[in-house]
């Protein structure tokens, strides 16, 4: 058991910052999820390593990463459409579904 007290929390305030524009916020929030508190703030512990210069560093990279994350803008998604051929291996794969389903069908019993 660790008897000394190495963890470490580090408190970005997100409200108050200024140098993150307001969709920049929106998406660390959002990738923040239980790491933000109630007035808004980002918290991020470390308690890993036996030194709390150690923990100090890797709760710094943690809120780095989520901050340089957050700065990236997710790329937009453009629609496109099916091709024909695409269209076409649907409508092929559809009738053999069809038929393989028509196939399990009763059997008839004939009276002869």
């Amino acid at each position: 058991m660790n008897k000394v007290e190495t963890k470490v929390t580090l408190r970005f305030d997100l409200e108050a910052s200024q140098v993150l524009t307001e969709e920049q916020k929106r998406r660390l929030r959002a990738l923040a999820g239980r790491r933000l508190d109630a007035e808004g703030a980002v918290l991020v512990s470390a308690q890993a390593e036996r030194s709390q210069q150690q923990n100090l560093e890797r709760a710094r990279d943690a809120l780095r990463r989520l901050i340089r994350q957050a700065l990236a803008a997710p790329k937009r998604r453009v629609a496109t459409s099916p091709t024909k051929a695409q269209k076409r291996r649907r409508l092929e794969e559809k009738r053999r579904q069809s038929e393989r389903k028509r196939a399990r069908g009763r059997v008839g019993i004939s009276d002869e």
